[in-house]
C-alpha cells in the first residue's frame, strides 16, 4: 500500500465501528464521548446519473480549504442527511465527505429494492458509477476511500466488486460478501425476525420480502449477487471488522 493510501487507511480506522455505529451515523455520537462532532461545512447535493438514467442524491462536503483532497465516500439506505456529523469531523482533518443515497432511498431516484444497483448485476453498478463520478470532480486528488458498517458495508463490497479501480482502501464493519449464505438464509434457513423486521423499519418496498424470500435456496438469482465468486474483480485493500 502506498503512503498515501495508508494515510487514508488511517482516517478511515480513526472512525468508531461496531458498536457506537448506530449514535455515529445518527449524529448522536456525543451520548458516548461527551464532544459533539464538529459542525459541518454547508453541502453541495447533486443527482448523480447512473448508466441506466437513474439519478441518486449525493451530498458533497468539503474543507474549507480550495483545491483537491482525498475523499471518503459513504453509500447509505438510511438517509444521506445523517452523516452531517461525519462529514465535519471529515472534513476537519482536510478530506471530503461525500454522501449518497443508495438507489430508491430517501431523495434517490430508482426502485426500492434493497442493495439491487449496489453491486454489478442486471446493468446497474451504482458504486461504480458514482466512484467515477467523484475522480471527474476537480476537488478530487484521485484518492477515494469507502466507509460503513452493516448495510453501509455491504454497498462498499458491491461497489468492489464491480471492479472498479478508483478504490484506494475500504473500510468495512460487519458486512456480508454474500447475502443468501451470511445474512439471510445462514445455514439455509431464513432469518426470518431479522429480515423481516429490518424490511419493515427501514421502510422498504413492500415487494422486498417476496423478492428474497422467492429464492429459499442459493440458486442463480444468489449466485449473481454472490461476492465470494468474484474476489478477482476486487483492486482494493480493506480493513473489515
Amino acid at each position: 500500500m502506498t503512503r498515501k493510501a495508508k494515510s487514508l487507511a488511517f482516517i478511515l480506522l480513526s472512525f468508531p465501528v461496531v458498536a457506537y455505529f448506530p449514535l455515529l451515523v445518527t449524529g448522536h455520537w456525543s451520548l458516548v464521548t461527551g464532544h459533539a462532532f464538529a459542525a459541518a461545512p454547508e453541502k453541495q447535493t447533486f443527482m448523480v446519473a447512473m448508466r441506466d438514467g437513474k439519478r441518486l442524491a449525493t451530498d458533497v462536503y468539503l474543507p474549507s480549504a480550495s483545491g483537491a483532497f482525498p475523499v471518503i465516500f459513504v453509500r447509505t439506505p438510511y438517509n444521506k442527511n445523517a452523516l452531517a456529523g461525519l462529514a465535519g469531523e471529515a472534513t476537519k482533518r482536510g478530506y471530503a465527505l461525500v454522501a449518497q443515497d443508495t438507489r430508491g432511498r430517501f431523495a434517490s431516484e430508482g426502485e426500492n429494492l434493497p442493495f439491487e444497483g449496489d453491486g454489478w448485476w442486471e446493468g446497474r453498478a451504482d458504486g461504480y458509477d458514482a466512484l467515477e463520478w467523484i475522480v471527474q470532480q476537480s476537488w478530487c486528488n484521485g484518492k477515494i476511500g469507502t466507509w460503513g458498517g452493516s448495510a453501509l458495508g455491504i454497498t462498499q463490497l458491491g461497489a468492489a466488486g464491480a471492479g472498479s479501480s478508483r478504490l484506494t482502501c475500504q473500510h468495512i464493519t460487519v458486512a456480508a460478501p454474500g447475502m443468501y449464505h451470511h445474512a439471510i438464509f445462514p445455514g439455509g434457513v431464513f432469518k426470518k425476525a431479522m429480515i423481516e423486521d429490518w424490511l419493515k423499519a427501514t421502510n422498504h418496498s413492500p415487494d422486498s420480502l417476496r423478492f428474497w424470500t422467492s429464492h429459499p435456496t442459493y440458486d442463480a438469482f444468489w449466485r449473481e449477487r454472490d461476492l465470494t465468486g468474484r474476489y478477482e474483480k476486487v483492486n482494493a485493500p480493506a480493513v473489515h471488522i
